[in-house]
């Protein structure tokens, strides 16, 4: 994981003040995956007996149902009732107020997960679209550059076939990734309608490159990974 340009804690701070521009949903996805982690570690800690419920419990009854917020060292104490100071501090450090690749591989593997990241490189046309009620793929953005652009595609075009794949349905950007994934870099036509002018032009394919994140259970995890793991998906604790 390439390290992110901000912190999570400090775009999240922003959005109230200037937004600073980062992919759409970056401290809601990431605040939802460190609050993953923070819940294994918990019930790694205390053997599956607590949880960050119960921490999410107790900010709502002691602090919003009596009128008021709560700081960042009373989240990190109540945390650290569970798991040690030093190492909730470590975390807060590393990964909320600093720019540190969340621990995946080691914090899963407690919950008897094996976290995997595959790069995927795959074809790419270039084109932001929009499917109407009527089944039309209509291109609403052009990446500079990309073969769309080549083939002169504006907004408002509505894509037909793209070389030899029909643009149909939604999935019609798997069937075009499945067929040109070994044609990067090569040629390709692409016919559209432009109003009621039915149209081509040919551009040259690029790529794109994509991180494909999996989590699998581990074939030799121990009854308490195996415990934790239950525990997350049911909502329990023992």
């Amino acid at each position: 994981e390439d390290l992110p340009q901000t912190s999570v804690e400090d775009v999240s701070l922003a959005t109230w003040i200037r937004p600073i521009p980062v992919s759409g949903g970056y401290y809601y996805d990431k605040g939802a995956l460190i609050g993953l982690l923070l819940d294994i570690k918990i019930r790694n800690a205390t053997n599956n007996r607590h949880s960050l419920d119960e921490v999410m419990a107790r900010l709502y009854h002691e602090h919003y149902e009596r009128g008021r917020g709560f700081t960042t060292d009373e989240f990190l104490g109540y945390v650290a009732e569970y798991i040690d100071g030093a190492e909730m501090q470590a975390f807060y450090r590393d990964h909320i107020d600093g720019r540190v690749p969340l621990p995946y591989w080691e914090v899963f593997e407690l919950a008897g997960m094996s976290y995997r990241a595959d790069t995927i490189v795959e074809p790419l046309l270039g084109v932001g679209l929009d499917y109407s009620q009527e089944g039309q793929v209509v291109v609403q953005s052009v990446v500079p550059g990309s073969a769309a652009s080549g083939v002169g595609l504006a907004s408002g075009d509505q894509l037909l076939r793209v070389g030899v794949v029909e643009v149909t349905g939604q999935d019609w950007g798997d069937r075009f990734r499945q067929t040109y994934a070994d044609s990067i870099g090569s040629p390709i036509s692409v016919e559209f309608l432009r109003g009621a002018e039915r149209m081509s032009g040919q551009g040259t394919l690029g790529t794109r490159t994509r991180i494909e994140h999996r989590l699998e259970p581990l074939a030799d995890a121990s009854e308490a990974q195996i415990a934790i793991r239950r525990g997350i998906v049911e909502g329990v604790t023992r």
